[in-house]
């Protein structure tokens, strides 16, 4: 803890005396001397604030600070652990830094509100097709409207089963609210019709087949937009009907097949379109 001398001790030497701000109670840190000018301090204010606060040990409210006495070999106070001359560099430093920031600010161009986009479904290559999608945004009401077509057999083929056909699919998106505003930005809910159509080899006699199939499905998703640079992730399911295939896979949803069960009517989607808007 903190004592305070006696008055005649400040009377004969008040000059190695200041008023310092102490960022912590007194009985866990001793101030240092390497601190920021704050004013010069006189004898009838020290010795104000000795007479007001005399044989007291704890932090003092005084000019709205917490402040103390201490025995120090300057005639100045400081503030907050730094040099004056250090001090107003960091100043200058920031004042610059601040108003560089506004000017870079005032010269950046906000980022445009696209209306229309072009993507791909770039993993459709990996599972034999290729898909190309369009989607135009309705700004006033945060929706859009996406239609993508594919051609099944442009790509790889992982199940080796031949296939040849095409998709088509209609989504409506409605976009949550985003503090960017941008009318192809966000998280969304995504109500989708799709129809796909393809031939395919039978793995256990190679016949030519027809897998017909209708699907309306459900789908989150969230949007990215970076300038001109979209990314779409979205995953889902819903209701499919009509003729199956046996593998399950109708480019672009696949029935239900895990965790050792089957249902040819349920149908899962997810996937990832990257793209461009303009």
């Amino acid at each position: 803890m903190v004592s305070f001398p006696s008055e005649k001790f400040i009377d004969a030497d008040y000059k190695r005396w200041r008023i310092e701000v102490l960022p912590q109670p007194i009985s866990e840190r001793r101030p240092s001397g390497d601190t920021l000018l704050v004013y010069k301090h006189t004898y009838d204010l020290v010795l104000y604030f000795y007479q007001i606060n005399r044989n007291v040990s704890r932090n003092y409210k005084f000019s709205l600070c917490d402040c103390m006495c201490w025995p120090i070999q300057k005639k100045v106070v400081y503030l907050a652990g730094l040099e004056p001359d250090l001090m107003r560099k960091l100043i200058l430093c920031a004042v610059a830094m601040i108003v560089g920031l506004s000017l870079f600010a005032r010269q950046a161009k906000p980022q445009p509100d696209y209306l229309n986009s072009v993507k791909i479904t770039f993993l459709s290559w990996l599972s034999g097709s290729t898909k190309v999608s369009y989607e135009r945004a309705f700004p006033k009401v945060r929706q859009s409207g996406e239609i993508c077509g594919s051609l099944i057999c442009a790509g790889y083929d992982k199940y080796h089963n031949n296939p040849v056909g095409y998709t088509v699919r209609y989504a409506h998106k409605f976009f949550l609210p985003d503090k960017d505003e941008l009318s192809l930005k966000g998280f969304y809910l995504r109500p989708e019709l799709m129809y796909s159509h393809y031939y395919y080899s039978r793995k256990f006699d190679g016949a030519r087949t027809l897998a017909n199939m209708c699907a309306l499905l459900g789908t989150v998703g969230y949007q990215y937009v970076y300038k001109r640079f979209l990314a779409d992730f979205w995953f889902g399911g819903g209701y499919a009907f009509g003729t199956p295939a046996e593998t399950g896979y109708h480019h672009g949803f696949e029935l239900w097949h895990w965790f050792n069960a089957y249902h040819p009517n349920i149908a899962m989607s997810f996937s990832i379109r990257l793209g461009i808007c303009f």
